[in-house]
């Protein structure tokens, strides 16, 4: 799962089981939260107005994306105290550094 990529890069190498645990169920949680914001923008175009489609596509995925990323953040920090954590903006980097096509 990709969040485990991010995980290890994180924590430094492997992932204790719980957090392996976490990452592939967050990684769920991706997928599904993707997959309905393209499946509600699909339906916006087909049978809404242009302006609802519009404002779901350039602002309502980016609150959504937003939500979950700082959402299970806060989780993370609070859950699985007892592990290292990077700060948010730490993270960030960590997520942008990540090269996800490099061989494995």
């Amino acid at each position: 799962p990709i969040i485990n990529i991010f995980a290890r890069h994180e924590q430094g190498g492997t992932l204790p089981p719980d957090l392996e645990r976490h990452a592939r169920l967050v990684t769920w949680l991706w997928t599904l939260l993707l997959a309905a914001m393209a499946a509600t923008a699909l339906g916006l175009a087909l049978f809404a107005p242009i302006e609802l489609w519009s404002l779901f596509a350039n602002v309502g995925v980016y609150v959504l994306l937003a939500a979950l990323f700082i959402g299970e953040y806060c989780y993370r920090r609070v859950r699985f105290r007892h592990y290292r954590h990077a700060s948010l903006a730490g993270l960030l980097r960590n997520v942008r550094s990540v090269n996800l096509f490099a061989r494995r």
